[in-house]
């Protein structure tokens, strides 16, 4: 007798053929996602630049 004619057996062997790609499936989503917010937001910022002092000393009619 083979342990697939068992329909308890075929479960468990069909779950544990099965998890790892379903996992790869997850990862791979969710690289997709992440490589797509990446791409979309590299042009925001959310800090402003810092100004240096000698760049406002520079600038006309103003003194520190």
């Amino acid at each position: 007798m083979s342990i697939l004619q068992y329909p308890k057996a075929t479960v468990l062997v069909v779950r544990v053929y099965y998890t790892p790609f379903v996992i790869l499936g997850f990862v791979t989503i969710g690289t997709v996602f992440d490589v797509g917010v990446w791409y979309f937001v590299k042009d925001v910022k959310i800090f402003d630049e810092e100004i240096e002092l000698e760049d406002i000393a520079e600038e006309p009619g103003e003194t520190l």
